[in-house]
Formats: C-alpha cells, sequence, structure tokens
C-alpha cells in the first residue's frame, strides 16, 4: 500500500502555515508462493510555510516456504518552489519469514503490540520528525523479539537478511 501527504488547506491552529500528514501502517500475512508486497510514502509540496509528512510502515510476515521475495520499499519527499516549508517521507517494510502460524502467545502479543503501533499511529502529527525513524525502528524491534522467540522463526539464509530496510 502507499500514502500520499500534500498541504492544501491552512492550519489555524499553526496560525496560517499549511500543514500536512498522511500515514500508513500494515501488518500483512503473506502465504502465497509469490510476495510482492509494496510500501510507499510519498510528500508533495508546492508551498510557502508548509510542512508535508508522509509515513508508510509495513510487516510483511511470511508464513511457509514462498520462491518469489520482491518486496518494494519506496520514500519520496519532493518540494516544487517551496518558500519556508518541510517535507518528508518515510517508508520503513519489514519482512519476516515463518515456517508456520505464530503460537497464540507471539499472536497475542504482537495484537498487544499492533494496538500500541496503531495508537502511536493516530497520533502522529504530535511527533517531531527528529523521533520518527527512532520510534518506527523500535517497534521493529519488538516485532522481531517476539518472532524470533516463536518457533516459527526461520532464521535468514546466507546471503539474506532480517534486518529492516528504510527508505
Amino acid at each position: 500500500g502507499g500514502i500520499v501527504a500534500s498541504p492544501d488547506q491552512p492550519d489555524e491552529a499553526l496560525h496560517g502555515l499549511h500543514r500536512a500528514a498522511a500515514l500508513a501502517f500494515a501488518l500483512v500475512w503473506a502465504d502465497g508462493d509469490t510476495v510482492a508486497n509494496t510500501n510507499e510514502a510519498y510528500a508533495l509540496a508546492s508551498c510557502s510555510g508548509c510542512q508535508t509528512v508522509a509515513v508508510a510502515f509495513q510487516v510483511v510476515l511470511i508464513v511457509g516456504e514462498a520462491n518469489v521475495v520482491v518486496p518494494e520499499n519506496v520514500a519520496a519527499a519532493v518540494n516544487y518552489s517551496c518558500v519556508q516549508c518541510v517535507t518528508a517521507a518515510l517508508a520503513t517494510q519489514l519482512v519476516v519469514t515463518l515456517s508456520g502460524p505464530l503460537t497464540s502467545e507471539s499472536t497475542a502479543e504482537l495484537a498487544t503490540l499492533w494496538r500500541e503501533i496503531s495508537a502511536f499511529g493516530a497520533a502522529i502529527e504530535g511527533v517531531p520528525l527528529s523521533e520518527l525513524q527512532d520510534r518506527l525502528s523500535d517497534y521493529e524491534r519488538r516485532i522481531l523479539a517476539i518472532v524470533q522467540k516463536d518457533p516459527a522463526w526461520v532464521a535468514p539464509a546466507t546471503g539474506g537478511s532480517s534486518t529492516p530496510t528504510a527508505g
């Protein structure tokens, strides 16, 4: 999935500043032969005194064996003729392979954490840009801690990586 943010209406709380924020958070369970999930964040601005932020956070849990795994993670922040504006895009995608379903305990832990992540997403406009990446990286670490202790965890093969990709 993807998300686009572009300012159009003044935010009166910011005394006329145009502000736009968009976010997409997704937890995806993939169990097919091909896994080709796309995670995109686009922040576009052409204005004066504006702030545009797009954040896309996607976790893909591959259950079983997939023969083709080609996830895409894209972030683009574009300014055109901007004066005193901030434009930022952050796309974070974590792809993990599991041999089968998670245990009920791990599933419950993941659900609890995902509720916390969703609450963070609902209040993201109040989070300074400097903290966004750190918060998302912390969520990635916590998700990995849950799945890595589960019997279904599959360690990455040589040449692979369990390291999250951020763009």
